[in-house]
């Protein structure tokens, strides 16, 4: 028998609809050699799936966790979506060859999201383990090199700077800049601050 819950979690749906509007002298003229509206048809379902991942990042409970959202508040709905993340990181650690690219990187933002709202309450302690497991999730699920698994790096770089080990998190940090720049870009923002942070953190240290 299935498990009856009284007082069940309540999941709100929203339909999305677009139109797409092709002029036939575009799917005409340049259709060669890639099929024009089917691009065009490609990218729209693409910008629609960037928004429902969105959704599912930022509001993954039925809680909008904005700027008006205070510490306590994101650690509240984190708590009650962690169980959940727990469920996913395990799923996709067994399922990991079947799993599409696209899912082990929601499932990583996930936690990420999960381990930040810790962080910036002032839970470092919680957070900082959180963030080792989410290095070592990116690292063999996604990919060593992949930008996300070195934005993970950077994130635990900043969470080994708050927890007092700071030549870890130097030492850290300036790996994830080099890959950084490499893989994202010099001039990309996150990469930029990157590098402002490490350099705030080399001359603190030199002090």
């Amino acid at each position: 028998y299935v498990d009856y819950q009284t007082s069940p979690r309540e999941v709100t749906l929203r339909a999305i609809s677009t139109l797409l509007d092709v002029h036939t002298r575009v799917s005409d003229l340049y259709s060669s050699p890639h099929d024009q509206v089917a691009q065009q048809l490609r990218l729209t379902i693409e910008t629609i799936k960037e928004r429902q991942e969105s959704e599912l990042i930022n509001n993954p409970i039925g809680v909008k966790i904005g700027p008006t959202t205070t510490p306590e508040q994101a650690v509240a709905y984190v708590e009650r979506l962690d169980p959940h993340i727990r469920g996913l990181f395990d799923q996709t650690l067994v399922e990991e060859p079947r799993v599409t690219p696209d899912i082990t990187r929601l499932v990583w933002r996930l936690g990420d999201r999960a381990a930040t709202a810790r962080q910036n309450s002032g839970n470092n302690h919680e957070a900082l383990p959180r963030f080792e497991e989410l290095v070592a999730f990116a690292e063999r699920v996604i990919g060593v090199d992949h930008p996300d698994t070195i934005t993970a790096r950077a994130n635990l770089a900043g969470s080994y700077r708050q927890a007092g080990r700071t030549d870890d998190a130097t030492t850290l940090l300036a790996a994830a800049l080099a890959d950084g720049e490499r893989r994202i870009g010099a001039k990309h923002p996150v990469v930029t601050s990157w590098r402002k942070a490490l350099t705030a953190w080399t001359q603190s240290q030199q002090v």
